[in-house]
């Protein structure tokens, strides 16, 4: 890889893990879009699987599969510094409860983010790959393709993690649906 290359990709990897990492703290808050419940991560979260696709299109899988990694690396890193924080006792008490409320949770959504997102955006990446091969003139068709099959594994794996037990089934599956419905658009869209 060339430096100006190398150079991209550490860009687009970068901009990948800020975005997951914000993408976990803001699912701690779930969106009513009446007729849709989203988690607000949906705000920030799609950027990851546009990224994904790019990465993998120009760099390939394994390139792809580093910054899976480093991304979790780096989510993981910022629920044990919130985990840490929590711990500590602070100077004020309601604003620790706060802070432990919201940040809390972090490890369940990071364990939720990871294992969707790992699922998801692999198989993504490795459609994505593939089907360059037989479809290198139809980006979009590739693009769409691998997300509405990536997003459809992520979304319900990470909602039925995230929330099981925090929300009634009913609940759980209009997410689930809302979530695969909202990232689909919102990668058309951009």
């Amino acid at each position: 890889m060339n430096l100006a290359s190398y150079r991209i990709y550490a860009l687009l990897s970068s901009v990948f893990c800020a975005t997951l990492i914000i993408s976990n703290v803001l699912a701690a808050k779930t969106l009513d879009l009446a007729p849709f419940a989203l988690p607000a991560s949906i705000l920030m979260f799609p950027i990851t699987y546009i990224i994904n696709d790019v990465l993998s299109d120009i760099f390939g899988f394994a390139y792809m599969r580093r910054t899976i990694f480093l991304g979790f690396g780096a989510a993981a890193a910022a629920s044990l510094a919130f985990s840490i924080a929590i711990a500590i006792p602070g100077i004020d008490g309601a604003m620790n409860e706060s802070f432990a409320l919201i940040l809390g949770n972090s490890w369940r959504i990071v364990v939720a983010s990871f294992t969707s997102y790992l699922l998801g955006s692999l198989l993504n990446s490795f459609l994505m790959s593939g089907l360059k091969k037989r479809f290198d003139r139809h980006l979009f068709f590739r693009c769409i393709t691998s997300t509405v099959a990536g997003e459809s594994v992520d979304s319900f794996i990470f909602i039925t993690i995230a929330f099981w037990g925090v929300f009634d089934p009913s609940t759980i599956f209009t997410m689930i649906g809302s979530h695969i419905l909202f990232k689909v658009l919102y990668e058309i869209l951009l």
